[in-house]
């Protein structure tokens, strides 16, 4: 009996300290399985590189609440991350119910918050890594794909392509022209775009503004440095040697933001004024027109403005996709305008090979004319729609280039006022635009060797009455069923109970 005893203590000894090594193996040790046919689950060979060659610990933090649909699939791609380093400082915060944490999160890394339906709370990022003073934003629409009712996952792409760019010791230069009344970084006035200066650092950019009036080794010393040129709202022509040097710049893979207005910034010229930069464009086969576009639908002109402040059309792009209206966006952001000017393209390209696309338009009741005093009723040969906001690009310079040369051009400036940035979420298009538009010419190299998770179906028909069914299976059907079942095993033993013998 005793040794029986013994034997039963020793046993459960084992046991208990066989429990605590499995885990304290499993911790030191982890590894995950994944037996899905498309390796849904198994992280790319790049992925597993890049995260065993780092160096220094980087801060993910992910802002998704507890009911969002894209919480899971980040929790066990962050999961499959950690297995295979120790080197991810990993926090949540849920924008919904953690309100102090967000707000410190926010504060830290200028990061924008709207209200939308239901009281739920939306970032414009959802997860940021985070290595010194260099960060990385992913958005929702990066961590997936959808057509055609299927959704095929990017969380994988996204998140390597995020630690890449935040360990890479290698920033993105923006240089911004001065010398023609532009609008600049250090104004935080109405007029001036001090705002966009906290966004292109929130997004590792490096600034600088130069003078392309220097001496020719000076101005294109710094051109060379440059990802890409910003041109803000020039006020006065450039001169030869200067346009020469941009188009130098841009025939030799430079890339190119240009956002005019045909008006001074106190609004006291009517006449059209443009900067003079045919010889800079040309190769892109844009022109700047001398025309206003006047908006006559009632539906997107803006009151009491005679059809020069309107909504405009956002075309397919990749600056623009987010803005058009499709199954995947039913409610974009609307893009407002004001004093646009019509651009155009040349019906002779230079050489052919030059894409040019139209990233924003009017509608097809929009006119044209000649100054902001001529009068709405003289006629007008020419009708919508008008191209205000172009994208080209020339083939590569080099096979080892990200991109070709690029050129964006805005017939808007006033899409860089700071209004639109603080806008609602519904009415932020303009301001998406001007962003998505510096991103794309700097853009950094796509990270083609991580592939595409397979695809699920994302249409799911949730109803009223589907509710209601769900919730009758769960409260009535399910506990009746175990009720019911209960019941019948204790009848079946009741009928075959044996009376005892000697029993009365």
């Amino acid at each position: 009996m005793k040794l029986d005893a013994v034997l039963y203590v020793a046993g459960t000894v084992a046991a208990v300290v066989l429990t605590i090594a499995v885990n304290v193996i499993g911790a030191q040790y982890f590894s995950r399985s994944d037996w899905t046919s498309d390796a849904l689950f198994s992280l790319s060979q790049a992925s597993k590189t890049t995260l065993r060659d780092l160096k220094e610990p980087v801060e993910v933090w992910v802002l998704l609440g507890r009911q969002d649909p894209l919480a899971a699939p980040m929790e066990n791609l962050l999961e499959a991350y950690r297995a295979e380093t120790a080197k991810l400082d990993i926090h949540h915060v849920d924008p919904d119910h953690e309100k102090t944490e967000l707000v410190a999160v926010r504060n830290r890394f200028g990061i924008e918050t709207a209200k939308v339906e239901g009281g739920r709370e939306v970032t414009d990022a959802v997860v940021v890594l985070a290595q010194g003073s260099r960060r990385w934003f992913i958005t929702a629409t990066e961590l997936y794909a959808e057509h055609d009712g299927e959704v095929r996952s990017r969380e994988e792409r996204a998140l390597t392509l995020g630690l890449r760019n935040v360990t890479s010791e290698k920033t993105e230069k923006l240089c911004f022209t001065l010398g023609h009344g532009e609008r600049r970084l250090a104004d935080d006035g109405p007029l001036g775009v001090a705002h966009l200066r906290q966004i292109f650092e929130k997004n590792n950019f490096t600034l600088e503004s130069f003078a392309l009036r220097d001496d020719a080794a000076r101005a294109e010393k710094t051109l060379a440095t440059c990802s890409a040129v910003a041109i803000l709202d020039p006020k006065s022509a450039f001169r030869e040697d200067e346009s020469a040097r941009l188009r130098t710049y841009l025939l030799t893979g430079g890339s190119l933001f240009l956002a005019v207005s045909p008006f001074d910034p106190q609004g006291s010229s009517v006449e059209l004024s443009l900067p003079a930069l045919e010889p800079v464009l040309s190769p892109f086969g844009i022109e700047l027109e001398r025309t206003l576009v006047v908006e006559q639908d009632p539906n997107r002109a803006a009151p009491d403005t005679n059809g020069l402040e309107f909504v405009a059309t956002a075309k397919l792009h990749a600056i623009s996709e987010t803005l058009v209206l499709s199954s995947a966006h039913p409610e974009p952001p609307r893009v407002m305008v004001a004093a646009a000017l019509s651009l155009g393209i040349h019906p002779q390209l230079a050489d052919g090979e030059v894409s040019v696309s139209e990233i924003l338009g009017s509608s097809d009741t929009s006119v044209l004319r000649g100054s902001v005093i001529e009068s709405p009723n003289v006629p007008h040969t020419r009708r919508g729609p008008f191209p205000i906001a172009l994208a080209a690009e020339r083939p590569r310079v080099h096979t080892t280039d990200a991109h070709g040369p690029r050129v964006v051009v805005l017939g808007s400036a006033e899409m860089l006022s700071p209004a639109h940035w603080a806008a609602p979420l519904s009415e932020h298009g303009s301001a998406f635009i001007v962003e998505n538009s510096i991103s794309w010419l700097a853009a950094r190299p796509e990270l083609v060797d991580v592939p595409e998770k397979g695809h699920v179906k994302s249409e799911i028909h949730w109803t009223e009455a589907t509710r209601t069914g769900v919730r009758n299976y769960v409260l009535v059907l399910m506990p009746l069923a175990c009720a019911l079942l209960g019941l019948a095993i204790l009848l079946y033993r009741k009928s075959n109970e044996r009376p005892v013998k000697g029993a009365k």
